[in-house]
């Protein structure tokens, strides 16, 4: 992680050295000044700009830095996230990678999701780590009280933020 200092009233940005490096060295290796200066506004840009759109929050203008977000497939992960509350005990849940990969695409801090197979939970303990509400689905009690248990075990960084709102 590099900082660069990029206004006059001393707000800086938080940037990925590798990126920052990459920007400026194609930057350098600009063949003609008009390149060299779409390049540079690129860069001030993604420093300065937000870009959203009404699907995600993703910054479109620093897309770059998304590398743990898959373009290709959703199912090419190695091995199963365990972190948090996740856990394989519950035989038709599927890896917390699939719901993170689809939560943080199609949806925005704050929205609302519907799990109409909650199982163990999984989608909402996802919903819980990105900050989105979500509700779920499930037919059979004992189930739901797996699914309860394993949300309830996953922390919620978003909740102090949540509780101050009003």
């Amino acid at each position: 992680m590099g900082l660069l200092n990029i206004s006059s009233n001393g707000d800086t940005a938080k940037v990925n050295k590798d990126i920052l490096l990459e920007e400026l060295n194609q930057i350098v290796d600009a063949q003609t000044i008009e390149r060299a200066k779409y390049y540079i506004s690129r860069l001030k840009k993604s420093l300065t700009e937000i870009k959203t759109t009404k699907i995600n929050d993703l910054n479109l203008n620093r897309w770059k830095e998304y590398q743990d977000i898959l373009t290709e497939s959703l199912w090419i992960f190695d091995k199963r996230d365990n972190s948090g509350a996740h856990n394989a005990g519950y035989w038709g849940n599927f890896i917390p990678q699939i719901p993170n990969q689809f939560l943080r695409r199609y949806t925005k801090h704050d929205e609302w999701v519907l799990d109409a197979f909650l199982g163990s939970g999984t989608t909402l303990i996802e919903c819980k780590r990105l900050g989105r509400n979500g509700i779920g689905v499930e037919l059979l009690p004992e189930v739901i009280e797996i699914a309860n248990k394993n949300i309830s075990a996953e922390y919620n960084k978003f909740a102090i933020k949540s509780l101050n709102r009003n």
